[in-house]
């Protein structure tokens, strides 16, 4: 095996990693949204951003490398190192896939709730004001 064979598999490991990495953020991102842990929503998006940034550079590579390389690599070599090491690949990405989609889901119902909470609190506000904020006590006293 060549030395840019080597560095292929290296790249496909390395996205493998990441790939699992994202999905355990997500999972973290999920929790986070569920307990309205707004600090650990926010460290875990930033997590995402920083993993797919990663994701899409090593992609870069991968494909210029895949293109110089992959036409003369047998699936089947090695026992097979490369159809399984690119097996769990595919299987990762549709974790992260099926992850990023329950996220998104939740994501959307959170916001149906939280704009009916926004409306229903606009709409008890005059109700509900605390007087002294409105800059006459109650009864028209001062």
């Amino acid at each position: 095996m060549t030395v840019r064979h080597e560095h292929y598999f290296e790249l496909l490991e390395r996205r493998l990693a990441l790939l699992g990495e994202l999905a355990a953020a997500l999972r973290d991102s999920t929790d986070a949204l569920v307990r309205l842990d707004i600090e650990r929503i926010d460290q875990t998006v930033g997590d995402q951003e920083r993993l797919c940034g990663e994701i899409l550079s090593l992609d870069r590579g991968l494909d210029s490398l895949q293109r110089k390389c992959a036409a003369g690599l047998d699936t089947r070599g090695e026992g097979g190192r490369l159809e399984a090491l690119l097996g769990r690949v595919a299987e990762a990405q549709a974790e992260v896939r099926q992850l990023n989609k329950r996220h998104a889901a939740l994501v959307r119902r959170s916001r149906r709730t939280l704009d009916a909470m926004l409306n229903f609190l606009r709409s008890a506000a005059p109700t509900y004001a605390n007087p002294h904020l409105a800059g006459t006590a109650a009864g028209g006293r001062d």
